[in-house]
């Protein structure tokens, strides 16, 4: 797929997540806005130091119109308001990618580089499913609510926080859990937008870890998106989470892109 259609398709993506997560485990400040192009979440609350422990960002700028300069201060000027003092700018590929990452340096904003955040994607498929020893199947609302102490115990989160929990029975959102018996040992989640599918919020239990869940669960992921007539599924990674991307890859995923994320502190703007 083009680089640019793909972006495209993620920005639908997420912000279906983020439309269709009416409980998501987000504080009441916390808003997700479209401004100027730019997809932006703004939270108060939030003040992680990395990128992937922050809610305060800008992605997918200029990635669907032409953006200008002064949009970015203007996106800026909403996190000052809210008086955020960090957030993360996640650069997609664009047709003004290179104008755009200008800007953000002009600003004093300093590329993240304790890792990379690959965008891959392949052609969706009716797939077997690999051999594995493990059950893997959708589970519905009350099911899944009812593993709600082993979910948290797959992903090491306390259930208020689960995504898997709070995307319940909300519109495009399938959820596949993986058995070894009757215990649930792995989960993750497939959502569908526009003919497109992400693989996303994957986890495992540590007892069942290099045990083929997570492949298992890719196949059967790509499987239920081509059911669902998507033509294209993406998934997002990090470079560091090794065995994330090689599962991947394993099953047909190739890079399309690479975010580059820029973190910014407000208060040395100031």
């Amino acid at each position: 797929m083009d680089p640019i259609a793909a972006a495209r398709g993620l920005r639908k993506l997420h912000l279906w997540i983020e439309d269709h997560s009416p409980h998501a485990p987000f504080s009441a400040a916390s808003s997700t806005e479209r401004v100027c192009d730019a997809v932006i979440v703004v939270d108060s609350t939030s003040d992680g130091e990395f990128p992937s422990n922050n809610r305060n960002r800008i992605s997918f700028m200029g990635v669907e119109q032409p953006v200008k300069e002064k949009d970015l201060d203007a996106i800026l000027s909403r996190f000052t308001a809210a008086h955020v003092k960090r957030l993360f700018f996640w650069l997609s590929v664009s047709e003004q990618a290179d104008e755009i990452e200008a800007w953000v340096q002009a600003r004093g904003m300093k590329r993240w580089t304790s890792t990379g955040y690959p965008s891959l994607g392949r052609p969706a498929a009716r797939l077997p499913m690999p051999a594995t020893n493990l059950q893997i199947r959708m589970v519905s609302r009350d099911e899944a609510v009812a593993l709600t102490p082993e979910l948290s115990g797959i992903y090491g989160i306390e259930p208020a926080k689960l995504m898997f929990l709070h995307t319940l029975g909300a519109a495009g959102h399938d959820h596949l859990v993986a058995f070894d018996g009757p215990q649930p040992v792995a989960a993750a989640i497939l959502t569908c937008c526009d003919n497109n599918g992400l693989l996303w919020y994957a986890g495992t239990a540590k007892s069942h870890r290099n045990r083929g869940a997570q492949n298992a669960l890719i196949a059967a992921r790509i499987d239920a998106a081509a059911r669902k007539g998507c033509k294209f599924v993406f998934s997002e990674t990090l470079y560091m989470l090794e065995t994330s991307l090689n599962n991947l890859k394993r099953h047909g995923f190739d890079e399309i892109f690479e975010k580059k994320v820029y973190a910014c502190d407000l208060h040395d703007r100031a």
